[in-house]
């Protein structure tokens, strides 16, 4: 008889992949930027600034998502960062989350959201 040996399995948890965030403008224009902030994590900023981060709207009506610029990332004397994100001129009114996804300085994965609503121009 052949004995399967025994797994022994450890992980240890990845510190949360989404981080707090807010706006100072959660109904933004087309083609306005909107300005996201998050609080630094045990000193660090939750996003390295120096590595690429990639940013996307994500349709609340399960649309087609929208790429947007790359994000201007700043890190602040606190630790925390602010993010500069682009709404693209051609997004149509509607609610979205923005995502910024990059990773902290011990290189994890992070994902920063914040809620959105795009308003309709003016007519002109």
């Amino acid at each position: 008889t052949t004995t399967r040996p025994q797994q022994t399995t450890t992980t240890e948890a990845p510190p949360p992949a989404q981080v707090e965030a807010r706006t100072t403008k959660p109904t933004p224009l087309p083609g306005e930027t909107v300005p996201i902030s998050t609080p630094a994590q045990n000193g660090s900023p939750v996003l390295d600034p120096t590595k690429p981060a990639a940013a996307v709207l994500v349709a609340a009506d399960g649309d087609s998502d929208i790429p947007v610029p790359a994000p201007k990332i700043t890190q602040n004397a606190n630790g925390s960062i602010t993010m500069d994100v682009t709404i693209p001129p051609s997004t149509p009114p509607g609610v979205y989350m923005i995502a910024v996804v990059g990773t902290d300085a011990k290189g994890q994965s992070r994902v920063v959201v914040v809620p959105v609503v795009v308003r309709r121009r003016a007519a002109q």
